[in-house]
């Protein structure tokens, strides 16, 4: 399914192509995997 609850802001990335989402603190997302979530390759801290 892929859901996702953000307890802090952060940044979803995708390398190739490189592609950024922010998330922010209190985000949710019931199913993420079949959008951004399915090609997302790493998470960073903060905003991107």
């Amino acid at each position: 399914m892929g859901s996702f609850v953000a307890s802090t802001d952060a940044c979803f990335i995708n390398w190739q192509p490189k592609e950024t989402r922010t998330v922010h603190n209190g985000d949710w997302r019931r199913s993420y995997k079949g959008d951004f979530g399915g090609k997302i390759d790493g998470v960073n801290a903060g905003h991107c």
